[in-house]
């Protein structure tokens, strides 16, 4: 019988997190933040999230430009108002990001700096820098 191909995760992610010898550090209001190792699941699926917002709110736009220069007002205002609850799922959206990359007890800390939707997003845009996510040629083909 043939041997199975086996993949030791656990030893992988150990050699990460010894290479890089912790989770990436962030700075708010003079305090410094140790953030995951890695971020889980959420995160990726906060991220979608995220993305799937933000491809609506780009949507909303081009039909509220189209509706304003039909001069259909109605539509106009049901867009501005899409516009609005959109705003609110992106901050929600962008929170939970942030939240799952802050280990236990450390989010709450955090939030006692009263971060901005700026910060929340600058940390967002930040994700690929912070956890080194830019994978090689050779890396993303597999050769």
């Amino acid at each position: 019988m043939p041997e199975r191909v086996r993949m030791d995760l656990d030893a992988s992610k150990a050699a990460r997190r010894e290479a890089r010898g912790g989770g990436p550090i962030i700075t708010h209001n003079g305090r410094e933040f140790e953030l995951v190792d890695e971020p889980g699941g959420d995160v990726v699926d906060s991220l979608e999230d995220v993305g799937a917002v933000l491809e609506r709110q780009a949507e909303v736009r081009v039909e509220q430009e189209v509706a304003r220069q039909a001069g259909d007002k109605d539509a106009v205002a049901a867009l501005d108002e899409e516009l609005g609850r959109l705003g609110f799922r992106s901050l929600a959206a962008l929170r939970a990001v942030c939240q799952g990359l802050f280990p236990n007890g450390s989010w709450e800390l955090f939030l006692e700096g009263k971060p901005s939707l700026l910060d929340y997003a600058t940390i967002v845009r930040g994700i690929d820098q912070l956890y080194d996510l830019s994978m090689g040629e050779s890396e993303a083909s597999g050769s």
